[in-house]
């Protein structure tokens, strides 16, 4: 009431839109958290019986006598067996992933390494020339661990081996800036 005698009504309007959203998004995390869970534990089981499975066919591949249709039967299962295990161990590593570990590369080793395997390459005809014209300093570039600089290198220069069917001159000259 107030001073004069007549009482009133006061509003309090809080808009909580945005925390709603928030404990949506948290709710869905939690059941994504879950749902990868059990999809790691589902690959996992698995993976097990996948390597007994793989294990028994390898020494029965030793130990029979076999036919050749057979002996390609059995290679087509342990080939099939280690598609699916790269497939569940591709799986574990995105659904547990790992903080990034910094790790020092050296550069002129993998472009060499590489420029090498790609010269003996089927990718590469004779009328292909690889040149690798890497700076004496020791070129060493740090960065997160994953496998794929060499992997990377490799796509790019059979790209180029691609773009010139006719044969052609793929030149690696990397400069490094500080």
């Amino acid at each position: 009431m107030t001073a004069t005698g007549q009482a009133g009504w006061i509003f309090t309007f809080q808009d909580l839109t945005e925390e709603k959203r928030r404990e949506r998004e948290a709710q869905m995390q939690k059941r994504l958290a879950a749902v990868g869970e059990m999809a790691a534990g589902i690959a996992h089981e698995i993976r097990n019986p996948l390597a007994s499975m793989t294990g028994s066919i390898q020494i029965l591949r030793q130990e029979l006598a076999l036919s050749p249709e057979q002996a390609t039967l059995m290679d087509i299962v342990l080939r099939e067996s280690e598609r699916l295990n790269d497939t569940i161990r591709t799986f574990l590593a995105y659904a547990r992933p790992r903080r990034p570990e910094v790790v020092r590369f050296e550069v002129r080793r993998v472009l060499r390494d590489t420029m090498t395997l790609l010269r003996n390459s089927p990718e590469f005809g004779q009328r292909h020339r690889v040149e690798l014209d890497v700076q004496e300093r020791r070129a060493v570039v740090r960065r997160r661990r994953e496998p794929v600089s060499a992997r990377i290198v490799w796509n790019l220069a059979t790209n180029a081996s691609r773009a010139m069917p006719d044969g052609g001159r793929l030149w690696c000259a990397p400069r490094c800036r500080r």
